[in-house]
């Protein structure tokens, strides 16, 4: 298997109450949601690996969305994280290019159109890209994942759309999927890392100057390849699920609220799980759990109990190869909805449960 993990393929027939498809180009192997164009709505942007660019498609709040319009990137783009970052008051894009070990910086006009912004380096294979006041300097940071190299590289936002030299710290082998929280309580922000390779998840736990110190790793199944935080079982600390591709399976482990978590559930889930969110779906006030599974060509629904357990999984189908999802209410339905990108047949799939 390739480091991407992407171009996978294998169908598995459900049923969903509504499901339909945006064709897109280029193998999307990333989605992010924002209000690009200031409207009040939300709006799709996904990163279209083999066209090194992203794509903005504009929601019109009732669940459809204008023709997509591109904007170059680095080569593969693979991840990306939507935030202020020169502090305009507009939504701006960075973007990890895997195959560059660069940032792009695309900063919003606030009409649904980018600029180029800065080009920033990273370490070996950029993967996955999150933001966070890492220095609590009131101004946006990123942290990101490199595949190759085992690092997460933290990057020191000015304010103005630029960013500090890097600063790598190792995290583990085949750095890939992370979460930006506070786990310890100790109102800084923490970093979670997958390291594929090792089948842990490295935390790391931020002192509130931009700088790190390593935390007390989380033994996982097989190759976890996606990771979540948000609290399962109400009781105010932050927990972490993270999708096993290697097992086919998603762990929940439950916050001691001191950056360190005890193991809860294992969850069955479909073949090959390449992406997941956490969201009330059916708006009972519980976290819930969707999860993109790669090989299977589907998503599994996977209903909070509260506790830190879930319901059994339910899955519907998506495109070739789901391998990123986001949630967000689309049209005028309460409950969430999920876009799915489809890396193989070139489509978002949105799905209404």
């Amino acid at each position: 298997m390739s480091k991407l993990s992407l171009c996978l393929s294998a169908i598995v027939a459900a049923t969903c109450v509504e499901c339909s498809k945006l064709v897109l180009p280029s193998c999307p192997a990333a989605l992010a949601v924002g209000d690009f164009a200031l409207k009040g709505k939300a709006d799709l942007v996904r990163a279209n690996w083999n066209a090194n660019t992203v794509g903005i498609l504009l929601g019109d709040g009732a669940g459809g969305f204008s023709a997509d319009r591109d904007f170059s990137t680095d080569q593969n783009p693979s991840s990306i994280v939507v935030g202020d970052f020169n502090e305009d008051g507009n939504p701006d894009l960075a973007v990890t290019n895997s195959g560059a070990n660069t940032v792009t910086i695309l900063l919003g006009r606030g009409d649904g159109t980018f600029a180029p912004g800065a080009r920033v380096t990273t370490d070996t294979t950029p993967w996955a890209v999150a933001a966070g006041d890492f220095n609590l300097d009131g101004q946006l940071d990123l942290a990101v994942t490199n595949w190759n190299a085992g690092t997460v590289s933290v990057l020191l936002g000015n304010g103005d759309g630029t960013f500090a030299p890097r600063r790598d710290y190792p995290t583990g082998a085949n750095a890939g999927a992370l979460a930006v929280d506070d786990y310890n309580n100790d109102h800084m922000p923490d970093l979670a890392v997958a390291n594929y390779a090792d089948n842990n998840v490295a935390i790391l736990l931020g002192q509130g100057d931009g700088t790190f110190i390593t935390g007390a790793a989380i033994t996982t199944a097989a190759a976890p390849w996606a990771i979540a935080a948000a609290d399962l079982n109400a009781d105010g600390r932050l927990d972490l699920v993270v999708a096993n591709y290697g097992a086919s399976t998603a762990s929940v482990f439950l916050g001691n609220g001191d950056g360190t978590f005890a193991p809860g559930s294992i969850l069955a889930v479909g073949s090959g799980p390449h992406a997941l969110v956490v969201a009330d779906f059916n708006q009972d006030g519980i976290a819930d759990l969707v999860v993109a599974n790669a090989d299977s060509s589907t998503v599994s629904l996977l209903t909070g109990i509260g506790d830190g357990t879930f319901a059994p999984r339910r899955d519907y189908p998506t495109g070739a190869n789901p391998v990123a999802v986001v949630a967000v209410p689309f049209a005028a339905a309460l409950a969430p909805e999920v876009a799915v990108a489809n890396f193989i047949d070139g489509t978002v799939s949105l799905i209404t449960f």
